[in-house]
């Protein structure tokens, strides 16, 4: 962005202060502000630099520059000075008609300068405001393309919105009329299946108990017939096997009849020979126990008697022990008397 539009966004901004509101109030009704009220408002340092920047068209209107430009020249030539070159010339008018004169070409010359001014102002004031209106129109093209291209991309977003909620309302619609369909068409196909079905079992049901009837007769009759054939074949093998079996049994009979007699002969010998084996195992044992009770008394026995032994010996010693005291108590009570004895000699 360049400086110019830098200005033009701050005079933009200005516009929405209470000085801008003011200066627009001015402007339509003919009017500006003072400098005095300018500076009081704006501040001297702001006021100064508004000042400097003010455009030119309004630098008059501010009073910052003089409207008056002054005359081009000599505000007064004397009328003789105007005949100087013309001598040989008479002036045809009065004195009074040559002021009058001369204060019209004054009124003229300064209405003329007047106008000039005038219509220099009207000219910047219109380049001004032409260049204020086309920063302002290109500000407000860029806010309009902005704002559209905003407005673009919401009505965008709002459509693809709108869209998806469509597509997902025609999705989720169309789900449930095809899950629907599907469950009607499900239904009706169970039920014309189930018709079917039943339809198809009872005939195949009647068709079937028809085919088993027959077939049971057919096979009935050809299983008597065959039945018959066998029961007089195994008639005929059954009382040959029994005879068979009967010469089997007999044969087997004898042969285990022998051979239980040799097996009781053999265990009647084993039992003879057990019973032999354990009376004689009893009578050893009797034996053994009649030894060894023999032993353990002969054993106690001899224990009592070393126990009585060594007992006598211990009453030996002590009837030797006492033997012996009893010499010595003698010998001192003989010895006793022998001194009592000398004593009463």
């Amino acid at each position: 962005m360049t400086g110019l539009e830098d200005d033009d966004i701050s005079e933009i901004e200005l516009e929405k202060s209470e000085y801008a509101n003011k200066r627009n109030e001015l402007m339509q009704n003919s009017q500006v502000p003072s400098l005095s009220d300018a500076t009081r408002v704006l501040g001297k340092p702001l006021a100064n630099l508004v000042f400097n920047q003010c455009q030119s068209a309004l630098r008059v209107n501010f009073g910052l520059e003089s409207p008056l430009q002054g005359p081009k020249g000599d505000m007064w030539v004397a009328p003789s000075d105007l005949l100087i070159g013309k001598v040989a010339l008479t002036p045809p008018l009065t004195r009074k008609h040559i002021q009058a004169l001369t204060h019209e070409g004054i009124m003229a010359i300064g209405h003329g300068i007047e106008q000039k001014f005038i219509n220099e102002m009207e000219d910047e004031k219109a380049i001004a405001l032409a260049h204020q209106r086309r920063i302002l129109l290109e500000s407000f093209d860029d806010i309009v393309r902005a704002e559209v291209k905003d407005a673009e991309q919401r009505e965008k977003a709002a459509a693809r919105r709108e869209i998806e909620r469509l597509t997902q309302d025609f999705e989720n619609t169309l789900v449930l009329s095809l899950n629907n369909l599907e469950d009607n068409l499900r239904h009706e196909y169970q039920t014309l299946i189930q018709t079917q079905e039943e339809e198809e079992a009872q005939r195949w049901m009647k068709r079937m108990e028809e085919e088993v009837q027959k077939t049971v007769e057919e096979m009935t009759a050809q299983y008597l017939e065959k039945m018959a054939i066998q029961e007089e074949v195994l008639s005929k093998y059954f009382k040959h096997e029994l005879s068979k079996a009967e010469i089997h049994r007999q044969y087997d009979l004898g042969k285990q009849d022998a051979k239980f007699r040799y097996r009781l002969r053999q265990l009647k010998h084993n039992l003879e020979c057990k019973n032999l084996a354990n009376m004689m195992y009893i009578i050893c044992m009797e034996r053994r126990k009649c030894y060894e009770e023999k032993l353990r008394i002969e054993k106690y026995y001899v224990a009592e008697i070393s126990k009585l032994k060594g007992t006598i010996e211990s009453k030996k010693s002590v009837i030797k022990k006492l033997n012996k005291e009893m010499v010595v108590k003698k010998q001192e009570k003989n010895q006793n008397s022998m001194r009592i004895f000398k004593l009463a000699v």
